[in-house]
């Protein structure tokens, strides 16, 4: 059986830090920013490419994610600029 992470949270200075730990290792939370249309681009080219990496996802579950979705801010992220 896989061990499960243990995670740690701190405030410091208003900002909240995690630190996860998995079979001994630290994870980093990284969170890779795409714009809508970039997102659609990607997604659009994958369900017209075969495979195993071909998904198919409608506009509107798209839509329907991206509400739902906030980005991290003030967790220790390191953002990754999607192009």
């Amino acid at each position: 059986m896989a061990p499960f992470p243990t995670c740690a949270s701190s405030v410091s200075g208003g900002a909240r830090a995690d630190v996860c730990l998995f079979g001994g290792e630290q994870w980093d939370l990284v969170h890779l920013r795409a714009t809508r249309d970039l997102l659609l681009s990607r997604l659009l080219g994958r369900s017209h490419s075969g495979g195993a990496n071909a998904v198919v996802v409608d506009p509107a579950a798209l839509e329907g994610d991206l509400a739902g979705s906030e980005e991290s801010s003030g967790e220790g992220e390191t953002v990754v600029e999607q192009r």
